[in-house]
């Protein structure tokens, strides 16, 4: 459900359209082998159709089989919540558009629009709250799986600068929010086991912006890190783990939400359950539909010019 797997049911879907795009051109070179590669594209086409099918179903009942839970009486594990965004107090979100309230936001740059276009994203990982009726819980959002990011995910603004191009995607607070993660309590800090993994995923997390991290931590500007540099950023890093602790921990016991330990997906989405799941039946049977039009097209073209020969 998160960008990654949709990465991989993309290429995956784009691989057998080019499979079957080279198969149906090598069979008007050679008219012989026609029918052998036709049956060959045609297999090729089911399994993506039924490997989406199976793909999409897994995700659908996710989120159709997961109840919904009230954040006071949530059992521990696997969850649905829904509820609205409020800032955790004391953490404001360094946001790159001066006085815009948030709670998350991811930035894209993109440089040199056109052919040789690069791009850039940033996002802040600050914690931030879920409130339903009966009580709140602190949401890390941390390798979250955006499921509407790159559509209808918040609120956004664009801008350009020179030849960069500027969009903003945010969410602002009181936003209703549906959440799919790992529900845990706490009444105790945090033990060294689980700081120092939250160190780890955060060092991670800063790895992936290697732009801000040069400029944080490369006090020679050699365009690297060495040791006493890598040093620094991890002292960072432990400082403000320990920094998100104090905020997120205030007396009496601490509900947090997260990504799942057993690669389960963590969503946060600003639509409903039922507009998901229509979402999701959407896109699935628009990709199949896709998948089954380029092949007949495809394959009816070849077939067009073989039988002509």
């Amino acid at each position: 459900m998160g960008g990654e797997s949709t990465f991989r049911a993309g290429l995956i879907g784009f691989l057998a359209v080019s499979a079957n795009l080279v198969a149906a051109f090598v069979s008007l070179i050679s008219p012989d082998h026609f029918v052998g590669l036709l049956i060959a594209g045609t297999v090729l086409t089911l399994f993506v159709v039924i490997w989406n099918w199976r793909y999409t179903y897994k995700r659908y009942h996710r989120i159709a089989d997961t109840p919904t839970s009230r954040i006071a009486s949530a059992p521990q594990g696997y969850v649905e919540l829904m509820g609205w965004a409020k800032p955790l107090p004391g953490n404001r979100p360094e946001v790159p558009v001066p006085d815009l309230s948030c709670v998350w936001w991811r930035h894209t740059v993109v440089e040199n629009p056109g052919k040789h276009a690069r791009v850039v994203r940033f996002q802040s990982s600050g914690p931030f709250l879920l409130e339903d009726e009966t009580g709140s819980c602190v949401v890390d959002p941390e390798s979250v799986d955006l499921l509407e990011m790159e559509t209808s995910f918040g609120e956004q603004r664009t801008w350009k600068e020179g030849e960069r191009g500027h969009l903003l995607r945010y969410l602002a607070p009181d936003t209703f929010l549906y959440a799919l993660g790992e529900f845990a309590s706490r009444d105790t800090d945090p033990t060294p086991a689980e700081k120092a993994a939250a160190a780890r995923a955060m060092l991670r997390s800063w790895k992936r912006d290697v732009g801000t991290l040069l400029k944080r931590f490369d006090a020679d500007r050699s365009g690297g890190l060495d040791a006493r540099e890598w040093a620094a950023a991890g002292r960072a890093v432990v400082a403000e783990v320990e920094r998100r602790d104090r905020e997120i921990a205030p007396a009496g016991q601490v509900h947090c939400l997260r990504k799942p330990r057993d690669g389960r997906p963590f969503v946060l989405s600003p639509s409903d359950p039922a507009a998901l799941l229509a979402k999701l039946r959407k896109d699935a049977s628009g990709a199949n539909m896709a998948f089954v039009i380029l092949y007949a097209l495809a394959w009816g073209f070849a077939f067009f010019f073989v039988a002509r020969t």
